[in-house]
């Protein structure tokens, strides 16, 4: 808050009185400047303490990325296994031993860091190109998480027809559409890796600038 005294004595000549005036401004003038200057030195430590934090977010939402891809690929690894019981049961149908597995691990991904940032007004102090590779990120980031979700839930819908039977036996009709829709999520995994990988990429990009 700025406080201005008022001269303890009347001006008697204009010199006195345009020195006053000056006075005042100057004083006014060191004031505002003082002000600005720790407003400006409060942006800095905000800004600072904002992308230390998103890139230290990003750091563990890379790593996530690399236990995603590797669940990813043991995923398809057991997709594969599927099919081939699958095609064992289609011929033999009354096969008992079913060794199926329709499992999906998933990591997910920070925005905590990213949310308290927009909240808080820093981004407002950032450099426009630097807040727009972070949206770009996090936009990404949500992609992939909706998309994985979709692929969680088909992949759990797949096994249901194993379900509906009390001993878990299907006809030769229903067998083949478990395969169908398991080389459909298989399908799908390989379009999730490739979000996944993309989302990597761009985190390890943004971390280097």
């Amino acid at each position: 808050m700025l406080d201005v005294h008022p001269p303890h004595h009347a001006a008697n000549t204009w010199r006195d009185f345009f020195i006053h005036i000056a006075t005042i401004v100057v004083g006014l003038l060191i004031a505002i400047g003082l002000e600005q200057t720790v407003e400006f030195f409060h942006h800095r430590h905000i800004v600072r303490e904002a992308r230390e934090t998103i890139h230290h977010e990003i750091e563990l939402n890379r790593d996530a990325v690399k236990e995603d891809l590797a669940n990813i690929d043991l995923n398809q690894t057991r997709m594969k296994s599927d099919l081939v019981t699958l095609r064992v049961l289609y011929k033999n149908p009354n096969l008992k031993e079913k060794h199926l597995s329709y499992l999906f691990d998933w990591s997910s991904f920070n925005q905590s860091a990213w949310l308290s940032a927009r909240d808080s007004g820093a981004l407002t102090y950032m450099p426009p190109d630097e807040v727009q590779r972070y949206a770009d990120i996090y936009d990404g980031q949500e992609l992939v998480t909706s998309q994985a979700t979709v692929v969680f839930a088909r992949e759990a819908e797949v096994y249901a027809p194993f379900l509906m039977d009390e001993n878990g036996d299907l006809s030769a009709d229903e067998i083949r559409g478990v395969m169908r829709d398991t080389a459909l999520t298989s399908t799908r995994l390989k379009i999730l890796r490739q979000l996944v990988q993309q989302l990597g990429e761009h985190y390890s990009e943004t971390l280097r600038k």
